[in-house]
Order: C-alpha cells, then structure tokens, then sequence
C-alpha cells in the first residue's frame, strides 16, 4: 500500500490469515503516527496457495507506465491523517565518518579483508532505520551492504531520535579480493518513515587492501560550500573537464557562453548528491561543439554551474 510518495514503499505485510468459511483473507496494515498525511493507495497484493503455486494482482502501474495494460482493475484507496508526519530526511554526521581495513591473515594474505565503517546519524522524528553502502573495488566495480538498526523490525524506535547515535558496520571482504585502493562509494541513510539521505563518497573516503598491515583508519568529510574549479586542461582543444564540488545535494547544470554573453552550450547534470566531482570521470565535460553539435571558434569563453541556488562562473580559453 502506498502513499502520495511514488519514491517511498509505504506499508507493507508478509503475511495474511485465510479464513476457509468466508474464503476471505485478511492482511492487517499498521500506519504509524509518523508516515504522511494523504490518499493510500493498494498497489497489489500478491498470493499463495498450500502448493506454492503463486500469482499477483496489480492495481497500479508498480513497475511504470510501460506496463499500464498490465493492471487489473482500479486500486482500492483510503484517507488517513496522521497526527506526527516525518517528511525530514535523517541527518548523517558526514565528518565523524570512521573506515579502517585490516586483513584477516596479515601473515598470509589472501584477500579476505575486516573492514569496520563507524557513523553517526540522528533523526527528528521517526528514528534511524536502515543505510545501503556501496563499497567500489580497484577495478570500479561495486558491492552492495547494509546496517539495520536493532529496532529495524520494530514500528517504532525506541530511543530518542533526536541524539545522535554511534553505529558500526563489519563487512569481510571474501578471499581473492582485489589489492588496490577501494572506496566507500555511497551511503544512502533511511528512517522509518522512509525519507532517504543521500551521500555521495565516490572520490574522499578510500582504504586499502594489503598484501601486509593493517591500512590506517580514514575519516571522511562532505565539501563545506558548493565550488565551480578551474577547468582543465585549460587553454585546451578539442575537449575540457570542469570540476566542481557539492556541499548539498542538487539539481546541477552547467552553461557556457561566449564573450558577447551568448549561448552556446548547455551541460544539464540532472540531481546530484553531495560531493566532490573533480576527476575524470565525475566532472562535467564539454567538447567544444555548441548546441547544434558544430565546433566553437577558437578564444575566450564563460562557463557557468548553477546548483540550487548557488551560481559562480569562471573563463576558459579555446586554443587552435
């Protein structure tokens, strides 16, 4: 069942009781104080009989609209008020963030890794829940892992939300993994009531798989301030990167002039967490063509990033 919120999954159970006079199946839902005020909609239900033969009935586009003639009939809906709603994403302590790795057979490395990430976070209302963890291998592949909260499973949370709390994820790397520099990619942070932070590591917090010692613990920090950065290589030709940095996350575009203030090319980066994005592969580029897809004419030019509310422009030099 699922609120006005198409990006929260709402309420849902497991497991019904079937009562063979009736033939009816009863699935009871619990709607805490602090889920959203609005129209509940019933999104599908999804059946088993003793033989495990299974089936499911949609009643709203669950998996997009692509799949509209899927439906089965119109969706069953409700009105609840609640008198507590948490719309407020839970709040990540991004510089009292702890990684350390150290093998687990120093003296004859295999690969299999102890890795100890250490966090704080608090909310307002709902309390912490859950956090998704991408950790990304030397090779740029990602690995997916989870804490939960010991009272993940419970409706409610039964400390003070608003006090941060210190949490401590143990992950071991399996035998065979890859020697290098890996990195803690992202951690997106959920509270009961399913508002989700989203924080973006990729280039700042990173620990090493040795063949030896154990790596030195890592503390991470997010940007302080939003930045435009010099573009490089600049004077260039044919092709340049931009780098910027994040303090929060944002709806992202960068624009480029010429010298007479005209148009000429629009990079649009869609939403983007907070972060540092200055390598290669994560700063905006531009080659040099405008938006008809011809090349500029050598000389000087203005590039500007617009993130929220945030506007900063810097020059850069096209050289034939």
């Amino acid at each position: 069942m699922n609120d006005e919120n198409r990006e929260t999954y709402s309420r849902r159970e497991n497991w019904g009781e079937y009562n063979p006079e009736t033939r009816e199946a009863t699935v009871k839902l619990i709607i805490p104080d602090y889920f959203q005020n609005g129209t509940y909609t019933m999104s599908t239900i999804t059946m088993e009989d003793v033989a495990l033969n299974g089936g499911s009935v949609y009643f709203t586009d669950w998996f997009g609209e692509e799949h509209n003639s899927e439906l089965d009939e119109p969706p069953a809906t409700i009105e609840i008020q609640t008198t507590n709603p948490d719309s407020t994403q839970p709040v990540l302590d991004i510089n009292r963030i702890t990684i350390q790795a150290e093998p687990t057979h120093p003296h004859v490395p295999n690969g299999e890794t102890r890795v100890d990430i250490i966090f704080r976070v608090k909310d307002d209302i709902s309390g912490y829940a859950q956090t998704d963890m991408l950790l990304r291998d030397p090779q740029g592949g990602t690995h997916f892992f989870r804490h939960y909260d010991v009272d993940f499973w419970d409706i409610y949370f039964s400390r003070d939300p608003k006090v941060y709390e210190i949490y401590h994820k143990t992950i071991i790397l399996p035998v065979g993994s890859a020697p290098g520099t890996w990195g803690l990619a992202e951690m997106n942070v959920h509270d009961k009531a399913q508002n989700t932070l989203r924080a973006d590591f990729t280039e700042i917090v990173r620990f090493e798989v040795e063949e030896g010692a154990a790596a030195a613990p890592i503390i991470a920090s997010l940007p302080d301030d939003t930045q435009l950065l010099a573009n490089y290589p600049n004077p260039f030709n044919p092709e340049t990167w931009i780098p910027y940095q994040l303090a929060s996350a944002s709806d992202v575009q960068i624009t480029i002039y010429d010298i007479r203030g005209l148009l000429v090319h629009t990079l649009p980066l869609g939403h983007q967490s907070a972060g540092h994005y200055t390598g290669r592969s994560r700063a905006a580029y531009w080659d040099g063509r405008n938006g008809f897809g011809e090349k500029v004419a050598s000389g000087v030019y203005f590039y500007t990033l617009t993130a929220g509310k945030f506007t900063a422009t810097r020059k850069l030099l096209i050289r034939k």
